[in-house]
This record gives structure tokens, sequence and C-alpha cells, in this order.
């Protein structure tokens, strides 16, 4: 049986990961996260998926796309590309504010972001974050 404690703090590390370069604080002085704990990646998305729950939509259409955008986050740094893809196929098409940057979520933002570097390389993700195709002039 392992531990709920560190499995926890791993998905609240998840969910709370910032650049702090940028910061005032002293690049470089938080090391890598802490090994992770056997079964985490599990906890992590169900402690997520769980807080994702507790606000639905009918309540904050506002903020409950925003845990969703977490939710996806979490499911890429876990591996879940399939989810992951499929959430933010959905939040491209959902008005919502998010805490991490201005406006909802676009290809742009996801073509740029570090968060996003798991589903690098998906043709799935590949296709949501492409650039649009010109049209033609008449």
């Amino acid at each position: 049986m392992i531990q709920r404690r560190p499995a926890v703090a791993f998905a609240i590390g998840l969910l709370t990961a910032v650049n702090v370069s940028g910061q005032g604080l002293v690049p470089g002085t938080i090391a890598s996260p802490p090994p992770e704990p056997a079964g985490a990646k599990e906890i992590a998305l169900q402690e997520t998926d769980n807080a994702v729950a507790l606000l639905p939509m009918s309540q904050d259409a506002v903020v409950r796309p925003a845990l969703e955008e977490d939710l996806a986050r979490v499911e890429a740094e876990g591996g879940e590309k399939e989810p992951a893809i499929a959430r933010l196929q959905k939040l491209l098409n959902t008005p919502y504010s998010s805490v991490s940057h201005p406006g909802p979520i676009t290809p742009q933002l996801l073509r740029l972001h570090p968060y996003w570097d798991p589903l690098r390389g998906d043709q799935r993700f590949e296709k949501i974050v492409a650039f649009p195709v010109p049209k033609e002039a008449k």
C-alpha cells in the first residue's frame, strides 16, 4: 500500500509547476522534482480528475474549463496522450479564462509552451497545433 501523502504532493506539484527564473528567485535553486513514489501517476490522475469533478460546468463555465486544462496537463505529464489531446481539442472550442495564461488555450500556446512537450510528435497533437492552411486568393 502506497502512502497517499507523497502521491498527493506529487499531484499538487504537477498542477502548480512554475518557471521561477523570472520571478526574483535565483535560477537553479529549485532542483529537479523529487523521485516519483510508486503509483503516483495513477493517484495524480485520480486526484486531479476528482478536483475537476467537484466543480460541474453548470456551476462555473469559466473556471471548470481551466481545471480541465490542468487535468490535460497532468494527463500529458503522466503519458496519457489520448485523453489529454481529446480534452485539448474540446478546450480549443470553449471560451474560458485560465490562471496560467490570459484567455483560453490556443494552438499557438500549445505549440510553444513546454507543458505540452510530452505530446509533441503525436500526429493528433500536431494536427491541432498546425498553422492554418492559407486560403487561395480568388
